[in-house]
């Protein structure tokens, strides 16, 4: 929700180019704007997502979450607590 743009791995230096542009004209306000927005979706939906992990369950809020990360099939998601877990998943999974 509220993407500018995807860059896919290996990164072309272009597509990264064409990021930063889209993202360096958007004002502050808006990215902010969008932001919240994204918030406050969330927040009326109170989302979680269950990951399922090497040996257990873990139940995500969503609110509670920076962003995530793949890499060779896994998945790490990054909560505000400092506390990150590692699904067997790709981020397309998700």
């Amino acid at each position: 929700m509220g993407a500018v743009y995807y860059i896919l791995k290996p990164v072309n230096l272009e597509e990264l180019e064409i990021a930063l542009e889209k993202i360096k004209n958007k004002s502050i306000t808006t990215q902010k704007q969008q932001i919240n927005s994204v918030k406050k979706t969330w927040k009326h939906q109170n989302s979680k997502i269950i990951l399922s992990l090497q040996d257990s369950f873990q139940v995500i809020d969503l609110n509670e979450l920076l962003y995530c990360e793949t890499d060779k099939g896994y998945t790490t998601f990054y909560s505000k607590n400092n506390k990150k877990h590692m699904a067997s998943k790709t981020l397309k999974e998700f």
